[in-house]
């Protein structure tokens, strides 16, 4: 604002010039204000949005999460399930062919019952 070279003289002397230089910086320094709350509130706009985003994400990830983990359960019991029914068919066809021997022994007994008459001896 002040000019203090010794080879010039000060031009504060004059009010018109005073006033106009304190015009400019009071017009600077509302352009600086002006910007630095422009600045602040893009800041608190991004904040926000990556506030949103995150938070979104977040239950995006544990929603999924727990679905893929139910799957997880689902196919083990569905393996476990598997496992029970082959095991079970296994089973049946032992003691179907453990009744067929049974059903087979006794059409042997009543075959001989019928040609000697009575039961045969063991």
């Amino acid at each position: 604002m002040f000019n203090f070279e010794k080879n010039k003289e000060p031009e504060s002397t004059d009010k018109k010039y005073i006033i106009l230089e304190l015009i400019n910086n009071s017009l600077f320094n509302q352009n600086i204000a002006d910007n630095t709350a422009d600045t602040l509130k893009a800041t608190r706009i991004l904040l926000f949005y990556g506030i949103i985003f995150s938070s979104l994400s977040f239950l995006t990830f544990i929603v999924s999460n727990s679905k893929s983990e139910i799957k997880k359960n689902e196919s083990v019991n569905s393996i476990y399930v598997d496992s029970i029914y082959t095991d079970y068919k296994k089973n049946r066809k032992f003691e179907i062919q453990k009744f067929d021997n049974k059903i087979d022994s006794l059409k042997v007994k009543i075959g001989q019952l019928i040609i000697y008459g009575t039961q045969p001896k063991k």
